[in-house]
């Protein structure tokens, strides 16, 4: 039996996890915190680690990327036990390297059965890996990820990138429950990442729904060709991943389940860039680049794997291929020429079973690709997308309570925007359509780089529209989840005062800072976004002082909690919280209940910023202030807050200069890193 290690700061749990582990005949070791936890980790070595994500001293992300860090523990399951639902922490456990994510209270036939099967999974794994690296002494560990991780500091290596990512895993999550897309995950990659060991390549990171690999040369073939052979193979694991799926959820009205894999080879810069957020080293450059976004394009061409035309051409002739495309990628200047691989030809001496193999993976890739152009549209196929006068509607992209987004390509300029249409129904919500109606009128209004701009709006026989910008960077979410420099959020905070300066010189209160509504561009800028529940102050507040509370919950300011009238100094506080995950990864505020979060809104105290930022924590304090009256009175106030702190002895970032446009006193820059200024 095993040895697993519990980590929870709550006495009875650990107790009833003990003697539920116990029947099953394993043996527990128990720690109270993460401190604790690292601790015994190291020195009894468990064969798998049991964690809670909120404690004292060291939090279970914490611990668990310090175990990821440690060529010891790098490799021992870490399962998550916790009373957090959210699909945040989820993700962020996933992205940490969790094996699996359980939701308190557990069974005792849940755990054991979970703890049975990551077992058996490392014994499998640990057999497959012996198998396959004893072929040769040449070869014995050279790509295992033991290895890997005591790779150099920073080097550069040549070899082929692979990128494999989930199609539509945006609804798989918005149906299941948070521990069902766990599993789901581990139930998917644990299938298709034997083909990524099988062709000697390196798993660099797991990052939630998609696998970043690369294959070195040597081995028993050339790297270019282990690595589509794995991408096919990857397919493959797909399609027989389908019937599981159906079984295990079944009439849950999921989507079909597909991959799409992007290849390219070059040279790569192995960084070691261990950290809190990534357990260990990743590889960056223009091959990884360009792989990520050949995945992107998987979708829109419904082929299931695309690679360069170079990687191709090295990896030999057995691979079958559609006919090459040029297209461009960006963040590429030049454009690239790709093909879809679609096939493996069977060696000329393929026994039977060989060649069921390779007709197997033929079939898949065009059950694959089936499903990927099933996703594209979703519910909306190409005849049904709606007709907009002078648009070319590509696909449906979001969809809220009472609208619908659509990318689409304005007739006249052939340039891609974004269309939001609201229908009109006769015993429809008059007010959704006048608030609709009323973004519009607010914010094409605002004429500034760093709020996403409006271009018009129209009618059609049965619903309204708005053509806005396409923005296809990022949002800041996903940048917060990579961790930011505080040079590089103090950036993107200037950024964001300045948007809001702009909409508030027009009168307008957007009551939803987050996140989610601040986009970056492809040139770095940042652009604000998504007006649907802004005010002009001196509209009619009076849904607000009746009590309707609007915005999201996390970032709300005591004002909006109250119901009370609200000013500018509202989307201060709102950025404040904003401000605060940037720099520490974390919400501002955390609790069980909406209640609970509200309450702390009402009256927890400022967050304490860690010492190392403790210049920033008077920034932090005037713009979460409870008292509207001790925030800064105004956007421009907090801008010139944030110049002054640039010009201070100790600034974050004082080893680089960059003059960004305050609209005041340019002659003194503000203190930026200097990797910033490539990007703005």
């Amino acid at each position: 039996m095993a040895k697993i290690l519990i980590v929870d700061d709550d006495s009875t749990v650990c107790n009833l996890t003990r003697a539920y582990l116990a029947k099953g005949g394993h043996e527990t070791v128990v720690a109270q915190d993460g401190v604790a936890g690292l601790i015994a980790a190291f020195d009894h070595r468990p064969d798998m680690v049991l964690c809670d994500v909120n404690m004292p001293n060291l939090d279970g992300f914490g611990l668990l990327a310090a175990l990821r860090k440690d060529g010891r523990t790098a490799r021992t399951p870490f399962v998550f036990i916790t009373a957090n639902e959210d699909r945040d922490s989820l993700r962020k456990a996933l992205r940490h390297g969790a094996e699996d994510y359980l939701v308190k209270p557990v069974k005792p036939h849940e755990l054991n059965e979970v703890v049975s099967e990551r077992l058996a999974q490392v014994n499998a794994r640990q057999g497959a890996a012996e198998r396959e690296f004893a072929e040769t002494a040449r070869f014995e560990g050279a790509f295992s990820l033991e290895a890997t991780r005591t790779a150099a500091k920073r080097e550069t290596r040549t070899g082929t990138v692979l990128y494999c990512d989930i199609r539509n895993f945006t609804t798989f999550s918005e149906i299941l429950e948070p521990a069902e897309v766990a599993e789901m995950l581990h139930k998917f990659f644990s299938k298709a990442c034997e083909p990524l060991l099988r062709q000697e390549g390196w798993i660099v990171e797991m990052l939630g729904d998609a696998v970043l690999a690369m294959f070195e040369p040597g081995g028993k073939d050339d790297h270019a060709g282990r690595a589509l052979r794995a991408a096919l193979l990857m397919v493959l694991a797909a399609t027989k991943f389908q019937a599981w799926l159906d079984h295990r959820f079944k009439d849950r009205g999921l989507p079909p389940f597909a991959v799409g894999v992007g290849v390219h080879g070059g040279e790569v810069m192995v960084c070691d860039t261990a950290s809190r957020d990534r357990p260990g080293p990743t590889i960056v450059g223009d091959t990884v680049n360009v792989a990520a976004r050949l995945q992107n394009m998987t979708k829109e061409l419904g082929w299931s794997v695309v690679a360069s035309a170079a990687t191709v051409a090295a990896a030999g002739q057995r691979f079958e291929r559609e006919a090459p495309r040029t297209v461009s990628v960006r963040g590429r200047s030049a454009p690239i020429e790709i093909v879809g691989v679609t096939g493996l030809k069977p060696r000329a001496d393929a026994r039977e079973d060989g060649l069921a193999v390779y007709h197997d993976i033929r079939r898949a890739v065009v059950a694959n690709n089936a499903a990927i152009r099933a996703g594209v549209a979703g519910a909306d196929p190409a005849a049904t997308l709606p007709r907009i006068d002078g648009y070319r509607m590509r696909e449906k992209i979001g969809e809220g309570g009472m609208s619908s987004v659509y990318l689409a390509e304005s007739e006249q300029d052939g340039s891609v925007q974004v269309v939001k249409i609201m229908p009109i129904v006769e015993d429809g919500d008059p007010d959704a359509l006048q608030r609709f109606i009323h973004e519009y009128a607010l914010v094409s209004q605002v004429k500034h780089r760093n709020v996403g701009r409006i271009y018009q709006q129209g009618f059609t026989a049965s619903s309204a529209y708005i053509a806005m910008e396409y923005l296809p960077g990022d949002d800041l979410r996903a940048h917060i989840g990579e961790g930011l420099a505080p040079a590089t959020a103090l950036d993107y905070l200037l950024q964001a005062a300045a948007a809001l300066e702009a909409v508030h010189a027009m009168g307008i209160i957007h009551r939803d800072i987050k996140p989610a509504n601040l986009m970056l561009r492809a040139d770095g800028s940042l652009a604000l976004v998504d007006f649907g529940i802004s005010k002009t102050v001196e509209a009619n507040l009076s849904a607000t002082q009746n009590g309707e509370i609007v915005g999201t919950p996390y970032y709300l300011s005591p004002e909006q909690v109250r119901g009370q009238p609200l000013d500018a100094r509202t989307d201060i506080y709102s950025l404040g919280g904003v401000f605060h995950e940037m720099l520490t990864g974390r919400r501002p505020y955390g609790a069980d209940t909406i209640d609970g979060l509200l309450a702390q809104h009402l009256s927890a105290p400022v967050p304490t910023l860690p010492v190392a930022l403790a210049q920033l924590q008077e920034l932090l304090d005037r713009m979460m202030a409870k008292n509207p009256a001790d925030r800064f009175g105004s956007a421009t106030e907090l801008r010139r807050f944030i110049a002054d702190l640039g010009r201070q002895p100790g600034a974050p970032g004082r080893d680089g200069l960059l003059d960004l446009d305050l609209g005041f006193d340019k002659t003194q820059p503000i203190a930026v890193r200097p990797e910033l200024r490539a990007s703005h």
